[in-house]
């Protein structure tokens, strides 16, 4: 069986099978490959989520969501799993790290979590606590990334806790910026409901900066229209 990673399509019309698509996950896994530069080690096949129950070579794996990675006959299907079989398997250059506060960080799930109980919101009495409730985890890792040397986690080159964290900044940025008008990376940004000017987390923007400077990061990323398809019935 050959070497295979299933990742996200596109949900752009006519893109399904041609792109990345609006996915953590998907984008954690492809950053891997690229640090690894094992584009040419797994053939990369895009699933159209609209379409992928025809798709015959998906239907034949046991999973139903991506990513999904088949290598040397076996099917993993846990992102983690999928990281760690890449990290033993190929081992250059080493992606993990035993630093228990980079993990920690690079594992953060808060702000994909409370951005969407902000983001789905519908009762106005509950919009600033929500606003302050996703101000506060992204508070906790703009402090935490402050206490960090260099542009990345781990210091000058990206690593797993990276792979894991950046995809999720972006999204949030791109989410809150289209449905909320908020740009936590620049200065007195404005939320619409608020009086309040919300804070600027300058270490993130930063970080963010950083990123989209590494093409493994920058190439991976899926469009903003991506993002905001996902969210568009929440825009008001």
């Amino acid at each position: 069986m050959s070497s295979v990673l299933y990742l996200k399509g596109s949900n752009l019309p006519g893109q399904g099978k041609k792109r990345l698509g609006e996915c953590i996950k998907s984008q954690r896994v492809l950053m891997i490959v690229k640090l690894k530069n094992l584009e040419g080690v797994f053939h990369i096949r895009f699933i159209d989520e609209k379409t992928k129950q025809s798709d015959v070579e998906f239907r034949k794996l046991d999973a139903t969501m991506t990513p999904v990675l088949v290598h040397q006959g076996i099917e993993y299907q846990d992102v983690d799993e999928i990281a760690y079989h890449l990290e033993k398997h190929f081992p250059d250059p080493p992606l993990e790290t035993h630093d228990v506060e980079a993990n920690a960080l690079g594992g953060q799930a808060t702000p994909m979590s409370s951005l969407a109980g902000w983001i789905k919101n519908k009762d106005p009495k509950r919009e600033d606590f929500l606003r302050q409730k996703f101000e506060k985890s992204m508070g906790d890792i703009d402090h935490s990334l402050g206490k960090r040397e260099g542009p990345f986690i781990c210091g000058e080159e990206l690593k797993f806790p990276d792979c894991i964290l950046l995809p999720k900044l972006y999204h949030a940025k791109v989410a809150a910026l289209y449905i909320k008008n908020y740009d936590f990376t620049k200065p007195d940004p404005r939320v619409q409901t608020s009086s309040e000017t919300p804070p600027v987390f300058k270490n993130i923007g930063n970080y963010l900066k950083a990123a989209m400077g590494n093409p493994v990061f920058s190439e991976t990323c899926p469009s903003e229209n991506e993002i905001q398809e996902k969210w568009r019935n929440y825009k008001r």
